[in-house]
């Protein structure tokens, strides 16, 4: 199982060094589907969830993004992802992914979810700085990156694999 997910960032390395805009080969909705669920993967839980359980919050633009997400938990019953309209409805989840669409509910998600134990990830340039512990942004030569939050991180009890760490464009 660790050769898997070594694997998995092997290819978000390569990826990212490879050069290629996002928008060319891999579609925009498959590379962040990769991108969350890698971040996952490099996050420790203080009781390991099982299945964990990533709750997104997003509208229906963010439908391809949706169906990847939802192929790559088919494929792994230790993933389960549910889409929510409301951060009312975010109670049970380990993650939540707030889409670019959704991008101003961010504070809303980081005070809803203070204190506990749930990795926000927001697909919003600036959003490590307001409290998301991982934001996918499109870095100067326009390839996918993200920053981090390592005090938002700590502060819910969460720890973070260094190597993940590495990749960041910013680390807070």
């Amino acid at each position: 199982m660790k050769v898997y997910w070594h694997a998995l960032l092997a290819v978000l390395c390569l990826l990212d060094s490879a050069g290629v805009p996002a928008e060319e080969s891999v579609s925009e909705a498959k590379l962040k589907a990769g991108f969350i669920v890698n971040f996952i993967q490099f996050v420790r839980w203080p009781r390991n969830p099982m299945p964990l359980v990533l709750c997104g919050l997003g509208t229906d633009r963010s439908r391809e993004l949706r169906e990847e997400l939802g192929s790559i938990s088919t494929r792994n019953p230790a993933l389960v992802v549910l889409w929510v309209r409301s951060v009312s409805a975010l109670d049970g989840c380990h993650a939540v992914y707030v889409t670019a669409e959704q991008g101003g509910e961010l504070p809303a998600v980081v005070a809803a979810t203070a204190g506990r134990p749930v990795l926000v990830i927001a697909d919003l340039d600036g959003g490590a700085p307001l409290g998301a512990m991982l934001s996918l942004v499109r870095r100067g030569d326009g390839q996918l990156g993200f920053d981090a939050n390592l005090g938002a991180v700590h502060a819910a009890g969460l720890g973070m694999n260094s190597r993940l760490l590495q990749l960041a464009r910013r680390v807070y």
